[in-house]
């Protein structure tokens, strides 16, 4: 408020009232028909504001939150009908519903009002709250009665103010009481003081958001949007969870229909314009009425107007005001809130600031950095969300770690803020933020080492926390929420945990129960105090302790705790009769009373595993207090003893029935998990099992009754059971101890077999033994006479006799019974490891002084002896070993032969998951690639520490392993960067080494300044390799020390705590996952072989590498435990480099297709297909790759009824040769190359094996002419011969060479080539300029071959292959028909020079080329499409794949190879005897010299037909780009919008869609249409068809206001904007739904606003243009960074990705540039021929990649569309010293020459872009609307692309056709 002492908004038309007769009269706002005013049913109001001066006591000047004016069209009054201020006198808040009239103020009289019972003026008293300085919020709510009254309710700050009966507004302006059916009521509002009202004052404050909504708000609504606080920006349509752990499945909450908003103010959302810009824009009413209200003509252009736009304006529903204009702007202050919270989220998010957290070189740096991050934290809940999805606090812990000497006192205070309370109201306290407490507070290791003895002062803060009321509320923080990982996995008490995890969240949270167990049973609290604690914390907050995800010690201690509550009979009894569900109970719409013991039985049900649970109810049916132990798990039987013995025998009072209930339901459910009717197999072993092992543990307690003997022996000394006694005892046993064996055999008895021989060694002594043995002596001519040849019979014998030998036997052979622990049932803990050495050692000690023992070893001996001289040669015939290890001729004695102990590794039984015990040690870690990820952001290319825009880092590319479409691999991908210390689980996945390098012209100074602060990291590199560079990792990996075969034989790693790679695949599993089957498998990827572990789990698969299986099934580590490979020859192909494990999951979804293939000829394999382009091969050395099969067929979607045919196939070896795909090709409707390679796929060819890589053939022979003649068949090579026979010389050499060989056997036949064409060493050296096959070359090669032998001519290996050596008959791979990139040594690779000084470096290319490898692939894949290879290519295929592959037809085409690279058809039986050596050798023939496909057809393949020419015929006219000069246009568009421009054309099948500007097609099948670019930054999904919005969404208004959207599919969307972030989200959608929409990761890089969006699919890549002039290239899978485009000349307006070939185009103004995937421009042209020339869409023509004449559309400002394709002139020829002058991509291009040199390296040539035809429809039709012809805002192509859609400016679209 100034002098003038005015200021205010006005909004005009809020509301217009209209007569019956009025339609005629124009009214103002923007929408449908009139708003009515007053809301029927009533109105609330919700303001923020801030007072920074209040009025003085002279002026008086009240604060005018809002007044509603209105008055009758005809009548010169205006009235007030509606004010909410503050009085100037008191402060009160004043709310009148009066009708005032609207004039000066010396003149405004007090209308004489008749007397009325309710008052139409109420006052509340609220002085004391208004705060000058401080942001408040009103909210004035009026609720409309039947009558003329209303009930006000006011809140101030979220909470009542207060509530009051009045008057409600009257229908009618002023006095009149009825309306002229042709008058209107014009309704404004006033936000302030207006110029009538004007005095002079003191006054000054501020307004911030302000909503009128035709609707009553109620309490919690209000609650609601005073929690969005100043900062929100929306119309609460959507309200997503604030907290800072939000869960994306929470839906969002609609707090009013979008009908009733009236207006929304937001100060952010603002504009400067005129009053004649807005009557063009919305309409004449409001135009004349704002510039009444400032004083200006309303035809004025120049004066500008502030408006604030009214946010609500674009939803449904009747007409709004257009926003609020700014009076008196001059003299009023405006501010636009701009946050900086914003400012670090636009920037780089909380990494930037934990940047600066790592850089602090000082005490003073880190104190402020960690304060920013606090302020950053307190303001931005978008910032909260995304520290917790980074792991940012775990970060934060780890760098406060690592600086520790710099944190101070006031640090940790900062910290201790972080992690603080915050008070909600009276009993209604949080945590801030629950993962800073657990990450930062919760790690006691952290502060450790820090000064100041901050160790100390965080455990009194935490004794602080403790003795305070927040107790309870801190252990609640504890508890992970129920969508984590299990907790219940771990079986180990705190006690068993390692040093190293003590400060685990769950240890903690513990011992804070355990203080609270000490402090409930104190002695000196007395019952009052007791039930004061118990009140306090209520009865649901011990039941949340109790909960299934929980550890069991928790559960444990919350069972101690909930005894110790109702064993007071008061909480008892208000237990039993109802609790209040409140945070406990979800799902529920209203809380209600329900029984406590209900909800414990539902929790105790999911906890029936736990013995602790039957202790506890045992206590509690007792009434006694259960008591907490720390001796880890007991036995059920411990526990309830104790229980008993507690009680002593005394009588109990009362029992608690409802305690004994729970018991028998638990009882219930335990008989139900294990019976056997209608159960799984599983549940029927489990069962049968227990209950074996329920009878043994009978016989145990039994037997050591002394009137109750089982075993077959006296208990007297010297004393003999009776013979008749005896025999049924003998026999009892035997038939028990058979059916034991037999359940053990059939597989129905899960217990280990050693412990079945515990049982029956308990019941047989040494005696008995001996007297078997002796027996067996005396008819030793009985039981081993000749015609006894059972091998397993004597097998069996020999171990026993062993076993009994070396003291492997178990407790229970000894003469005299000790004295055993009583053995107890174990059904609810797990089995525990049997110490079989310590019990054998001491079986040995006592028989050496037993002369019992000494007999029976004695007799043992002889019985050795008697069989090895009777049977020794006939055992090592039949197993083809030899016994003895001694080289003699005597029988082998028992001393001689190894133990033949059975290999195992613990004796759990079998579990669901993989491991419980390594989940609960390790519980689920984060991600631990979020660190370097972080870090890798921030350094990169355009990171905000990186180097600058347009300065490149030469850093190598490596291909992706994604196929693309046709099972091509054209995703190039930067090397990985630098990374910091090896995080655990991802060892040799990331290399230390730093590969950022200057460019050639120099970096920028801010890169010199990056790069020289990292100097010294690189001294300090070289005395410690992991050397730390930006960021650490979050823990340290654990070394393993110690003999490698001590710690092979290890427990498995599954079920320690100490293995860090068990990390890979915790990370992947769900909280709720459980494994169905473990399987065993190699995973062969290039040329390299890794051990893995495919795991089915319910709803996915995982793919564990450099993992194997142990004996038991547990999943180890290969580290740790040796390989379970047992085949020679695959151990020694096995990767020899560390192993670095990881873990890949696919949800069974995402499965496409699986296929049976073969490796090393043998079909052992499955090839498993990914949505995602990703494939991976499968190798099972156990043959059950099968089942396998099967099993994906019956859980994945796509493959569910293909299992048996394809199985019955796979059996016959034959694959199943679809007839479809053969009928297309020949029709034309599949190209050449798209046949290959699905012929390639079904003949088992696979990128994944370069020993089977698909085969292409060689097409042409010509490689020395300038241009091709496609129409000369003398320009290609005979489809119908092999390489070997493509000259005659070369024919007769090689038939002269079959002649001379000898057929000697089965496996030396004769053949043509002794080589193959196609192995990996071939495969290698076509790929060694591109990684990562110049690793593989140099692997398989020992290094780089000679220069001369090397790749790099195509002419060279053309001559070589089909004319000058011998042993060369190499055809193609498919990488020569689609990638150009293997072409060019872009990753400079020093392959060498050859003899005559030639530097090995990109490959010579053809002259038909032109030197451009892309040039190169274009036309040799158009040779292979040419109609000469189409009617040619049969023959070829009958070569490769058909029946002259084999036999007589194969022996004359000379198509013969060595007979190692066929399949051989052998039996098992024959595989097992050949011959080693002879195996070795042929596995050595395939792994090196490749392996002939399978055979497809066994007839000759029928040729193809020969399509016509294109446009031959009337019924198939050309494409629009053939004939460009016969173009023209329709006169007519063949779509009109009737709402602004043409943003999106899509040409379907059947129909063409055409969507406005800001909408794009989400979902075409499901007619999705998703909305942006609303004021209020919200997005909307609706439908096409009938653009109605089913769901609005709120996540976009974080990161400012969206300019562009691209959707690759409807699971996917990428938007940018204002915020410079690219922001891709996860979509889900259903017809009318919108399930989620959750940001999966923001996208840094643009410094500026990003204009326009590229999405390619098929080369998974986003492309963002910027007003920083610069393109970015994104990975859509990954979402990291790949590459930019540098050096446009002015803002990217345009971008478009030719899906065939890759290629991008950009536009900048009016300049089109034509770039690479790698960021390298190939050409660029100035299209302006005006001043509005500059271009504002773009697309390509994809009809075929091959085709010369597809060209590159633009549509300019101009309205023209101009057609350019791409030609080759020649340059000036180079003179000596002269370089080539080519554009870099970094500098600006020149205005006039657009040629950019080929990447050849020889130059002499130049790719230009040529203008072909100008489109103007303003030349073709005379009839046009404006001078002015309308922009081109969109372009389309029709699928057939015969013709050419352009929409403009106006919303028309029309269509271009060749005439």
């Amino acid at each position: 408020m100034t002098e003038s002492g005015y200021g205010c908004l006005f909004l005009p038309s809020i509301a217009t009232v209209k007569g019956v007769n009025a339609d005629s009269i124009p009214t103002g706002g923007v929408g449908g028909e009139g708003r009515g005013f007053p809301p029927v049913a009533g109105l609330s109001y919700s303001c923020w504001f801030q007072i920074n001066r209040f009025s003085s006591a002279c002026d008086s000047h009240p604060i005018r939150l809002l007044s509603v004016v209105r008055h009758m069209s005809r009548a010169e009054q205006h009235y007030v009908c509606l004010s909410i201020s503050f009085s100037a006198y008191d402060g009160c808040l004043v709310i009148s519903t009066e009708e005032e009239a609207f004039t000066f103020l010396d003149m405004m009289e007090p209308e004489v009002n008749a007397a009325t019972s309710l008052p139409v003026s109420v006052r509340f008293s609220c002085s004391g709250v208004l705060i000058p300085g401080q942001w408040h919020h009103l909210a004035v709510v009026m609720a409309k009665d039947l009558k003329k009254s209303c009930k006000l309710s006011t809140y101030l700050n979220g909470k009542p103010a207060g509530t009051a009966k009045m008057r409600y507004i009257q229908p009618f302006p002023g006095h009149y009481f009825s309306m002229d059916p042709t008058a209107v009521i014009d309704v404004c509002a006033l936000i302030g003081t207006p110029s009538v009202w004007k005095e002079h004052a003191a006054l000054v404050w501020r307004v911030g958001p302000t909503y009128l909504f035709e609707e009553v708000l109620s309490p919690e609504a209000v609650g609601s949007i005073y929690a969005q606080g100043t900062g929100y920006l929306g119309n609460y349509l959507a309200l997503e969870n604030t907290g800072p752990e939000a869960e994306a499945v929470t839906p969002p909450l609609r707090l009013v229909t979008e009908e009733r908003i009236s207006f929304g103010m937001n100060p952010a959302v603002t504009t400067v314009t005129t009053v004649a810009q807005l009557r063009d824009d919305y309409n004449e009413v409001d135009c004349r009425l704002i510039a009444k209200e400032i004083g200006i003509a309303s035809r004025d252009q120049s004066t500008p107007v502030l408006l604030v736009q009214n946010i609500s304006q674009h939803l449904s529903g009747t007409a709004r005001t257009i926003g609020a204009a700014l009076v008196g702007r001059f003299g009023v202050r405006t501010f636009r809130p701009s946050s900086a919270s914003d400012g670090f989220l636009y920037t780089g998010g909380p990494p930037v600031i934990l940047g600066l957290i790592a850089m602090a070189p000082n005490d003073g740096s880190l104190y402020a950095a960690v304060k920013v991050l606090l302020s950053v934290l307190e303001t931005s809940v978008v910032m909260q969300q995304e520290m917790t999805r980074i792991n940012g606090y775990q970060l934060l812990a780890f760098l406060l770690k690592m600086k520790a000497s710099l944190v101070s006192g006031r640090t940790f205070q900062l910290v201790l803020y972080l992690c603080r309370y915050v008070e909600q109201g009276p009993g209604a306290d949080c945590l801030y933020s629950a993962p800073a407490f657990q990450s930062l507070l919760c790690n006691l290791e952290m502060w450790q080492n820090m000064t100041h003895n901050l160790d100390l002062s965080i455990l009194s803060h935490l004794d602080e926390v403790l003795k305070s009321s927040r107790l309870g509320l801190l252990l609640v923080s504890t508890l992970p929420p129920l969508s984590s990982v299990s907790e219940s996995c771990d079986r180990s008490s705190d006690s068993e945990v390692p040093e190293e995890t003590r400060a685990s969240p769950f240890l903690i949270r513990n011992q804070l129960l355990l203080s609270l167990c000490d402090l409930i049973s104190d002695s000196s609290l007395n019952v009052e105090q007791q039930e004061a604690m118990f009140q306090t914390l209520g009865p649901d907050w011990f039941l949340l302790f109790l909960q299934p995800h929980l550890h069991p010690s928790t559960v444990q201690l919350g069972l101690v705790l909930l005894t110790h509550l109702l064993a007071n009979p008061s909480q008892l009894s208000g237990f039993r009769e109802g609790l209040l569900a409140g945070t406990l109970i979800e799902s529920m719409d209203e809380p209600f009373a329900l029984m406590g013991f209900d909800v414990l039985q539902r929790l105790l049900v999911d906890q029936s595993h736990l013995a602790q649970v039957y202790g506890a109810l045992a206590a509690l049916l007792l009434g006694k207090k259960a008591s907490h132990t720390t001796e880890g798990q007991e036995k059920l039987d411990d526990i309830l003893q104790s229980v008993i013995d507690d009680q002593g025998g005394a009588c109990v009072q009362q029992l608690c029935p409802e305690a004994a209930s729970i018991l028998l339901e638990l009882v219930k459910v335990i008989i139900t998990l294990f019976s056997p009717e209608g159960a799984s197999l599983d549940q029927r072993q489990s069962f049968q099992t227990e209950l074996l092992e329920f009878l043994m543990e009978i016989i145990y307690m039994v037997s050591s009754e002394e009137e109750n003997p089982t075993h077959l022996y006296s208990q007297e000394p010297g004393g003999q059971m009776p013979d008749k006694t005896m025999a049924v005892l003998m026999e009892n046993m035997v038939l028990f101890g058979k059916t034991l064996v037999q359940k053990l055999y059939g597989g129905m008895f899960l217990e280990e077999p050693q412990n079945l021989l515990n049982f029956l060694a308990d019941q047989i002594v040494v005696e008995v033994v001996i007297k078997i043995l002796q027996a067996l002596m005396s008819r030793w001519d009985v039981v081993m006479a000749t015609y006894n040849a059972n091998v397993a019979f004597i097998t069996c014998v020999l171990y026993c006799l062993q076993l009994i030998h070396s003291g492997s036997y178990p407790e229970g052979f000894e003469y005299e019974v000790q004295n055993r622990h009583k053995r107890r049932r174990r059904l609810f803990s797990q089995v525990s490891y049997f110490e079989g050495k310590h019990a054998a050692a001491l079986v040995c000690q006592r028989a050496e002084s037993d002369p019992a023992k000494s007999a029976l070893l004695w007799l043992v001996e002889t019985c050795w002896s008697k069989v090895m001289m009777e049977r020794q040669h006939f055992l090592e015939d039949a197993y083809k070993i030899e016994i003895s290890a001694n080289q003699t001729t005597a029988p082998a004695r028992i001393s001689d032969v190894s133990p033949l102990r059975k290999l195992t590794s613990g004796h759990q039984k079998k579990h669901g998951l993989i491991s419980t015990a390594v989940r609960s040690a390790l519980g689920r870690p984060c991600r631990e690639t979020a660190p370097v990820q972080v870090e890798a952001g921030l350094l990169r290319e355009r990171g905000l520490f990186g180097p600058g825009p347009g300065v490149l880092l030469n850093r190598g590319w490596v291909q992706d392993e994604a196929e693309g479409p046709n099972r091509t691999r054209p995703r190039i991908r930067r090397r990985a960067q630098r990374r910091s210390k090896r995080v655990p689980g991802t060892s040799g996945l990331h290399s230390n080494t730093r590969l950022a390098e200057e460019n050639q012209n120099g970096a920028e100074s801010e890169t010199k300044i990056l790069l020289e602060a990292g100097a010294e990291a690189e001294e300090e590199a070289n005395h410690d390799c992991d050397h730390l560079t930006f960021f650490p990792t979050l823990t340290e990996t654990p070394t393993f020390a110690g003999d490698t075969t001590e710690t092979c034989n290890a427990v498995p790693c599954s079920h320690t705590h100490a293995c860090a790679d068990m990390h890979a695949i915790l990370q992947e599993l769900d909280s709720a996952e459980e494994v169905k089957a473990k399987h065993c498998v190699l995973v062969v990827s290039g040329h390299r072989l890794t051990e893995g572990v495919l795991l089915f789990g319910k709803e996915s698969v995982y793919l564990c590498e450099s993992f194997t299986l142990s004996p038991a099934g547990d999943v180890c580590c290969r580290k740790h435990h040796p390989s379970s490979v047992k085949d020679a020859f695959i151990s020694s192909m096995l990767s020899r480099e560390s192993p670095s494990v990881s873990c890949r999951r696919w949800a069974y979804v995402d499965v496409k297709e699986a296929r049976f293939m073969r490796y090393l000829l043998e079909s052992n394999a499955l090839e498993i297909f990914i949505r995602d382009g990703h494939t991976t091969f499968l190798v099972f050395l156990n043959r059950d790759h099968v089942s396998v099969y099967k099993r994906l067929c019956s859980v994945v979607p796509s493959l569910k009824g293909h299992g048996i045919a394809e199985v019955i196939a796979n059996a016959r070896r034959s694959p199943v040769v679809r007839k479809k795909a053969m009928l297309k090709w020949q029709r034309g409707d599949m190209s050449n190359f798209e046949y290959l390679m699905h012929l390639n796929t079904l003949a088992g060819r696979t990128y994944n094996d370069m020993m089977q890589y698909p085969v292409f053939p060689w097409v042409l022979a010509d490689y020395l002419s300038e241009t091709l003649d496609l129409s000369n068949p003398a320009t290609f090579r005979d489809l119908s011969k092999p390489m070997g026979a493509q000259t005659e010389r070369r024919r007769e050499m090689f038939v002269e060479r079959y002649e001379e060989m000898e057929n000697d056997g089965d496996l030396s036949a004769r053949c043509h080539y002794c080589t193959h064409y196609s192995s990996a060493i071939i495969v290698a050296s076509f790929l060694v300029r591109m990684e990562p096959f110049s690793k593989t070359f140099q692997t398989l090669q020992g290094g780089f071959d000679i220069p001369e032998r090397m790749f790099h001519s195509v002419q060279r290996e053309w001559e070589s292959a089909s004319r000058d050596n011998m042993g060369d008959v190499r055809e193609l791979i498919p990488e020569f028909y689609y990638l150009p990139d293997f072409l060019t040594n872009s990753n400079h690779i020093q392959l060498g020079c050859m003899d005559d000084g030639t530097t090995l470096g990109d490959v010579v290319l053809p002259p038909w080329a032109k030197d451009d490898p892309h040039e190169f692939i274009r036309a040799h894949r158009e040779a292979l499409e040419s109609d000469y290879v189409s009617s040619h290519l049969h023959l070829w295929i009958d070569l490769i794949f058909g029946h002259r592959q084999q036999g007589p037809a194969a022996v004359e085409s000379l198509n013969t190879f060595h007979p190692y690279f066929y399949a051989q058809r052998r039996t098992r039986g024959q595989e097992n005897l050949l011959n080693p050596v002879i195996k070795s050798t042929m596995l050595g023939y395939i792994s090196n010299f490749g392996q002939v496909p399978k055979q497809l057809f066994s007839k000759p393949h029928p040729s193809r037909c020969v399509p016509k020419k294109e446009g031959s015929s009337l019924a198939h006219p050309p494409p629009f780009f053939f004939r460009p000069e016969t173009l023209k246009t329709s006169a007519q568009p063949l779509k009109e919008l009737q709402r602004g421009p043409v943003g999106q054309i899509v040409c379907l099948e059947k129909e063409v869609l055409v969507l406005e500007r800001n909408r794009l097609l989400v979902s075409p099948l499901l007619g999705c249409c998703f909305s942006w670019g609303f004021p209020d930054n919200s997005c909307a999904f609706g439908h096409y068809a009938t653009e109605k919005t089913f769901a609005v969404c709120e996540s976009l208004c974080d990161w400012g206001k969206t300019l562009c959207a691209a959707c690759p599919n409807p699971t996917t969307l990428v938007t940018a904007g204002t915020s410079t972030v690219v922001c891709v989200w996860d979509l889900g959608l259903t017809k009318d739904k919108l399930t989620h929409m959750k940001l999966r990761q923001p996208l840094y890089g643009h410094t500026d606003a990003v204009m326009c969006l590229a999405v390619s699919e098929g080369h998974g890549v986003i492309v963002s243009g910027s007003q920083d002039r610069t393109c970015i290239l994104w990975d859509l899978a990954e979402l990291d960074y790949v590459a930019q485009l540098a050096g446009h000349t002015a803002s990217v307006s345009a971008l478009a990705i030719n899906d065939l070939t890759g290629e991008i185009a950009s536009c900048a103004g009016a300049v089109l540039y034509l770039w690479t995937m790698t960021g390298h421009l190939l050409s660029h042209v100035d299209t302006s021929c005006g001043p509005l020339g500059d271009i504002l869409c773009v697309g390509f023509t994809q009809r075929h990649e091959w085709d010369a004449r597809n060209a590159i559309i633009t549509g300019s400002a101009d309205g023209v569309v101009r057609i350019w394709r791409t030609e080759y002139t020649r340059t000036q020829l180079l003179g000596p010293g002269e370089a080539s002058v080519c554009l870099r991509p970094d500098r600006r291009p020149p205005q006039t020459d657009g040629a950019v040199c080929c990447p050849g390296h020889r130059g002499g040539w130049a790719r230009h872009l040529v203008l072909c035809r100008e489109l103007n429809r303003s030349q073709a039709s005379p009839r046009r609307r404006n001078k002015t012809a309308p922009a081109i805002t969109t372009l389309a192509m029709s699928r057939s692309h015969v013709t050419l859609l352009a929409g403009d400016a106006w919303g028309r679209v029309f269509t271009w056709i060749c005439s």
